[in-house]
């Protein structure tokens, strides 16, 4: 299981209300892996796949989480970092977070209804 901050989720909710294409959403995804951190999350528009699985805020998905994430990041708590010159990124947390847990919504796919 992922989990994003409230500040990370507040942020996608802001994008999401801002509007994005017909059929597109954000999704975490795989990116390029680093000499020292492993693999990187990267933020995509795009349309989520079968296998992505969606973050809840308020009870609306604001992203869409790839397998690759979820099998890379498992147990941790995701956020935003500012990556310098390349803007926003979003970066692993403390594995098995416990805090602040009750702001965290998470659905499986099939579970959630449009």
């Amino acid at each position: 299981m992922i989990t994003l901050t409230l500040r990370t989720k507040r942020v996608f909710r802001a994008v999401v209300r801002g509007g994005l294409p017909a059929g597109k959403a954000l999704r975490l995804v795989l990116s390029e892996c680093t000499q020292n951190d492993g693999p990187r999350i990267g933020i995509k528009v795009g349309e989520p796949k079968g296998t992505d699985q969606p973050v809840l805020h308020e009870g609306v998905p604001v992203t869409w989480v790839s397998a690759g994430v979820l099998e890379a990041h498992d147990g941790c708590t995701l956020d935003l970092e500012i990556e310098g010159f390349k803007g926003l990124g979003i970066g692993p947390g403390l594995p098995r977070a416990e805090h602040e847990i009750r702001s965290y919504g998470h659905a499986r796919r099939e579970t959630w209804h449009h």
